[in-house]
């Protein structure tokens, strides 16, 4: 039995979910139960299945996420390609690190692991790991031109 149900610009938002303060849900999403929509984050024209978590400073725009989800800090969904609207597709227990892009088209697969700062072009499979950054760099004394 459904405790609440809200209904906002052509969106539904289930029972016991933990929305805010500041996050905006946009024209035909549908949140379902037990989720957690953070401060700062922006989901549009998605469905977020139960469980799932975007706690902050994110983008979800025209996809599918799975249930018991972990959406990272600064995760954008990179679904316009400069012509049309892309989805991405993410299945059961995926985590997405803070800092990554997924740039759609995209299905990840259940159990995917996206780690940190990665930019994901690729569509995963069970349980696959993903890691997209480049080994740090450090040049020493540098920056010291930077700061005269």
């Amino acid at each position: 039995m459904e405790q609440v149900v809200i209904k906002y610009e052509n969106s539904v938002l289930k029972d016991s979910i933990s929305l805010g303060p500041f996050a905006h849900i946009r024209p035909n999403c549908l949140i379902k139960s037990n989720c957690k929509i953070g401060n700062f984050v922006e989901i549009k024209n998605s469905c977020i299945f139960e469980g799932t978590k975007a706690s902050h400073l994110a983008y979800v725009g025209d996809s599918i996420v799975g249930k018991n989800c972990n959406i990272g800090c600064g995760v954008v969904f990179a679904n316009f390609d400069g012509r049309k609207k892309h989805s991405c597709v993410l299945g059961n227990n995926v985590f997405v690190g803070c800092n990554s892009n997924l740039v759609a088209p995209l299905v990840l697969a259940k159990n995917t692991f996206v780690c940190a700062g990665t930019t994901v072009t690729h569509s995963t499979k069970d349980f696959d790991f993903v890691v997209g950054r480049s080994k740090q760099t450090t040049k020493p004394n540098k920056a010291k031109s930077l700061f005269a």
